[in-house]
């Protein structure tokens, strides 16, 4: 066979199993349940696509965006990936009834895709073909728990694990936080991050906070019991920069985390079709309701977080507050020299997020870091279609446990969880079933959410036979990143 025939077969194969996926995802979907199955699903698409070509005028702005799937963008929803044999015919309706934390994935979609189509498709996707979103999830299929049996001091769950974490002089009921995720107000509006606080402080649970946070720092602190560990975006204007870390050191915030994965623009390419094709003009009640909170009056132009975001500066933002939105200051570049003026102004704990190779983890430790933040924003910065948990071993390899290692992007189980622990990992950060929890049912629904993922971190140390954290090795799992994945069809 010549190289031109097989790169024919190979591409109707890689078309075929397209196909098939596509098809299984449908057949997995409670939304596409309810109109009848995915005959009937498909017949009326095909239906209706045959009627407008005849000349109908039905636009799709009109339709639900269950309805207007496109052929040629990937649209993560409901499931990234379905577990095998499972059947999701009934969407829970209050958080006590979900088994795991997909369960919240499909109420809110249901919630958010028919007002607010945008933030749903802002939460949910990556960039590009999403390629590094399902890489993320694809990465823990390479790692394999290697359980030990009989070991002395491990009776079993609950009495015999514990998952209890201290770090920077704190104590939380297991190493997994809340990731910093902007503008919650989005998808839960009566009050967004607070109610994540508030989840938190039930679990225990650190929650980081995203500079573009639509409650107020101040306000999550007191509902979280503790202050807030704040996430950063570099103002271009330095003087800013101080500005907010006065704020932060006067609130009691102890750790910070700068965001350095965000310097270049994306290409959020689900974001924008959504935004081509499907009417999402209900979203402004919620960029409204954050222009109109009561908190906001009286504040600056936004972020200033550089040159991505200069076009926005109209838009108000909680940590612009004091901030001198001139044009004409002086712009400084987000460099090691800007990590350096920021590590000499802020005496606190201070991470880098967004960390990917060796390389960057060891300028990490001479710039006198404290701790490594491996992500790739999750699955949206950039896309490297590389899982977060791929690139660990060699951090962790780099750092050689002089600084902590946190890390997010595609973490959904207690196994997951499990085995960036196991490969180094210090602390593990958890965005999108935050946000599905939270979309779907508030407060209550991010608390489940965490009780959930605790849960699956106790049970599953205790079937690999670790006491403690400190117990969990390299020992406990098995990695063959060549190893293929499980068949899914």
């Amino acid at each position: 066979m010549s190289e031109q025939e097989q790169y024919v077969v190979e591409a109707e194969l890689n078309r075929s199993r397209t196909r098939r996926k596509f098809l299984q995802y449908l057949a997995a979907s409670p939304a596409i349940a309810s109109l009848g199955g995915v005959a009937a699903f498909m017949g009326e698409v095909v239906g209706r696509s045959q009627g407008q070509a005849a000349g109908g005028s039905q636009s799709r702005h009109d339709l639900p965006l269950s309805q207007v799937l496109p052929t040629s963008v990937h649209y993560p929803l409901p499931w990234e990936f379905p577990d095998v044999g499972r059947t999701y015919t009934n969407v829970i309706t209050d958080p006590a009834q979900a088994l795991d934390v997909f369960d919240f994935e499909e109420p809110m979609y249901l919630k958010l895709s028919r007002s607010f189509p945008g933030h749903w498709a802002f939460f949910q996707s990556g960039c590009f073909s999403e390629g590094t979103l399902h890489a993320d999830r694809a990465g823990f299929q390479h790692v394999f728990l290697r359980p030990r049996r009989l070991m002395s001091g491990v009776s079993g769950v609950p009495g015999g694990v514990s998952t209890k974490f201290t770090i920077f002089g704190d104590t939380y009921d297991a190493p997994i936080f809340t990731c910093p995720t902007s503008d919650e107000r989005s998808i839960w509006m009566p009050d967004g991050e607070l109610s994540v606080s508030r989840a938190c402080k039930t679990r225990n649970t650190m929650q980081m906070l995203s500079w573009g946070c639509s409650e107020s720092p101040e306000d999550c602190s007191a509902a979280l019991g503790r202050p807030v560990v704040m996430q950063i975006y570099a103002p271009a204007v330095y003087s800013n920069t101080q500005i907010a870390l006065k704020r932060l050191e006067v609130m009691g915030v102890k750790t910070i985390a700068l965001t350095v994965d965000a310097a270049a623009p994306r290409n959020p390419e689900t974001g924008n079709w959504v935004d081509q094709n499907i009417d999402t003009s209900g979203c402004l009640q919620c960029h409204t309701a954050r222009r109109d909170h009561r908190e906001m009056a009286g504040y600056p132009g936004i972020r200033d977080l550089g040159a991505e975001w200069q076009a926005a500066a109209p838009n108000p933002g909680f940590m612009g507050k004091g901030f001198n939105t001139s044009r004409d200051l002086p712009r400084s570049p987000l460099d090691w020299n800007y990590v350096d003026r920021m590590r000499q102004d802020w005496k606190g704990e201070f991470g880098i997020k967004g960390i990917l190779t060796r390389e960057d983890a060891a300028l990490c430790i001479q710039h006198g870091i404290d701790f490594v933040y491996v992500s790739n924003h999750g699955g949206r910065e950039p896309e490297t279609d590389m899982s977060t948990i791929q690139v660990l071993p060699e951090i962790v390899d780099e750092v050689k446990g002089r600084v902590p290692i946190f890390i997010d992007s595609g973490f959904r189980r207690g196994t997951d969880v499990f085995k960036a622990l196991a490969l180094g990992a210090t602390a593990v950060g958890v965005g999108h079933p935050m946000l599905w929890g939270l979309g779907a049912f508030g407060e209550p629904g991010v608390a489940k959410v965490l009780e959930i993922l605790q849960y699956e971190l106790m049970v599953t140390m205790g079937n690999v036979q670790t006491a403690t954290l400190a117990d969990i090795n390299k020992n406990d799992v098995e990695v063959d990143w060549n190893s293929p994945l499980p068949i899914t069809y």
